[in-house]
C-alpha cells in the first residue's frame, strides 16, 4: 500500500482549493462580464470584486456599483408591480452612471464644490424631514434600499452638482447678457415700433428671421404656455416685455386676432434670441466622452 505523507496530502489539498477558488472566480467573472448574470447573490459577491465595469474618460465604475444600481431599480419596479426586463433596467444605469459622471467630472474641472448645509439643505427637502436624525438612515433603506452615506452619494450629491453645473453653465454662457440686450431691444421698439422688424430680420435666432419675425396663425396649445399666456393678454398691435420660455427669451407683438370656428386666432411676431440650452450641452459632453465598456450591457 502506498503511504502519502501528511505533508504531501496538506499540498494536495491546498493546491486542489486554490484550483477550485479560481475556477469559481473565472466562472463568475465571465458569468458577470460576458453572461449578464445578476441577482442579490452576484451583487453581493461584487462588492469584493474590485474590478471596473467600464471607464468614462479614463476614470472607472465598478462592477458592484453597476450591478448594485440596478439591482435596486429591479426592486423598485418589482415594488411597484411596473413592468420592466433586466436589459432595459441595465441599460437605464448604463446611461445614468455616465451622465452622472460626466457631471460630476465638469464639476470638479470648473471647480464646483458643495458645502455640508447645501447637502443637509437638499436632504431635508426631498425627504420631506424638518431635520436630520438617526430615521433618516431608515427612510432611505425603506425607500431605496440604501444607507444614508450612499443615498448622499447616489441621489443628493448628483442633483446638486448638476443644479450647480447649470448655474455656471447659464453664467458662463452670458444669459444676463441676453436679457439685458433684449431689454434695450425692447426699449428701442416702444419708442420706435417701426424699428420691430427691422429687428427681428437682424438678430432672430429661428425660421421668423426671414420674414421679419412673423409667426403666422397660432392657435392655443400650438405654442409654450408662457408664449400663450402673453398672447391672451395683448391686445391688438401692442408689443409685450421680455418673456423668457424653454426656447429664450422674446418680445411679442400681437398684429391681429380673430375668431374663427369657435376658436380663437392670433397672428403675432417676435424678437428673438435663443436660450443656451444646457440639456444640449450635457448631451453633447456625453457624446465626447471616451467611454470604454467591459461588460455586456
Amino acid at each position: 500500500m502506498i503511504k502519502v505523507d501528511s505533508k504531501m496530502q496538506f499540498k494536495i489539498i491546498i493546491s486542489s482549493l486554490i484550483i477550485f477558488i479560481l475556477i469559481s472566480i473565472s466562472i463568475t467573472l465571465a458569468g458577470i462580464y460576458l453572461g449578464r448574470w445578476q441577482s442579490p447573490v452576484i451583487t453581493q459577491i461584487s462588492r469584493y470584486i474590485p474590478l471596473p465595469a467600464f471607464y468614462i474618460n479614463g476614470e472607472s465604475v465598478g462592477i458592484h456599483d453597476f450591478l448594485s444600481d440596478s439591482e435596486i431599480l429591479t426592486e423598485y419596479f418589482a415594488r411597484q408591480n411596473l413592468d420592466y426586463n433586466k436589459e432595459s433596467i441595465r441599460n437605464q444605469i448604463y446611461e445614468k452612471i455616465i451622465e452622472l459622471k460626466v457631471i460630476e467630472q465638469l464639476a470638479n474641472e470648473k471647480e464646483l464644490n458643495l458645502t455640508q448645509e447645501e447637502i443637509d439643505e437638499e436632504l431635508i427637502e426631498i425627504l420631506g424631514v424638518t431635520n436630520l436624525n438617526e430615521e433618516v438612515g431608515d427612510i432611505t433603506e425603506e425607500l431605496y434600499g440604501w444607507n444614508y452615506k450612499t443615498y448622499i452619494k447616489k441621489v443628493v450629491r448628483p442633483i446638486l452638482l448638476a443644479q450647480k453645473l447649470e448655474e455656471n453653465f447659464y453664467i458662463s454662457h452670458g444669459v444676463n447678457q441676453i436679457r439685458s440686450q433684449m431689454s434695450g431691444f425692447y426699449d428701442v421698439v416702444i419708442e420706435d415700433e417701426s424699428q420691430f422688424e427691422e429687428i427681428a430680420s437682424e438678430i432672430n435666432q429661428d425660421s421668423s428671421k426671414l420674414i421679419s419675425g412673423d409667426l403666422g396663425w397660432i392657435k392655443l396649445g400650438e405654442t409654450v404656455p408662457e408664449f400663450e399666456i402673453v398672447l391672451l393678454k395683448l391686445r391688438e398691435g401692442e408689443i409685450s416685455e421680455v418673456i423668457e420660455t424653454r426656447y429664450g427669451f422674446h418680445i411679442i407683438r400681437l398684429n391681429e386676432k380673430m375668431v374663427e370656428e369657435n376658436e380663437p386666432l392670433y397672428q403675432a411676431s417676435h424678437i428673438f434670441i435663443k436660450r443656451p440650452s444646457f440639456i444640449e450641452y450635457l448631451e453633447d459632453q456625453i457624446q465626447q466622452a471616451t467611454i470604454v465598456t467591459l461588460l455586456r450591457i
